[in-house]
């Protein structure tokens, strides 16, 4: 819950601040400092302006998102959306069809290890799929003609919601335990 209040803040603020709107596309000075890292092996991502980043900066955020989808049954993109943004400077919609792109097969990791515990009902299953495939479509059509400072802005926001209904979800369980 800590984690998402302070994403979300963090991009709320970059995303208003004066740099942000001088430089919509430039990449923030930690993605800067993490590319003059001299840690080989280096990748290039060349579709993402990305001449040379170290290999071993990427491993643990994969990390994480593989172990945030395994035990909380999020894609990783929480984590993973700010990291490629702030970390590594990729545009917010770069980041995000990234983040979607790696999540089908840490979703398909996660899901097939559920099932063979008997943690998945499949008929809640299939009407969220259902919805959620519509919903996918039209998020991925919206962020492609939304801003990159406006999508930063709004995946803020959205996680700073989160990270509060999830610390008043807590706090109703421990008041309402006792």
């Amino acid at each position: 819950m800590s984690l998402l209040f302070v994403i979300g803040v963090t991009t709320l603020f970059e995303s208003g601040s004066s740099r942000s709107a001088a430089l919509p596309h430039g990449p923030p000075v930690l993605a800067l400092w993490f590319r003059g890292l001299r840690l080989p092996p280096y990748v290039s991502l060349p579709g993402s302006g990305v001449d040379r980043f170290p290999f071993l900066v990427i491993v643990p955020g994969g990390l994480l998102a593989g172990v945030m989808a395994g035990l909380l049954g999020v894609g990783g993109g929480i984590v993973m959306v700010p990291f490629m943004m702030y970390f590594m400077g990729l545009r917010a919609q770069r980041a995000v069809g990234t983040s979607l792109c790696q999540i089908c097969f840490t979703a398909a990791v996660g899901a097939a290890s559920h099932a063979f515990h008997g943690n998945v009902d499949p008929i809640l299953a299939l009407v969220i799929l259902t919805a959620s495939l519509a919903g996918a479509r039209l998020g991925a059509s919206t962020t492609s003609r939304v801003k990159s400072r406006n999508l930063r802005r709004y995946f803020g926001l959205f996680a700073m919601i989160v990270g509060v209904l999830v610390f008043i979800s807590f706090i109703r369980e421990v008041f309402h335990s006792h």
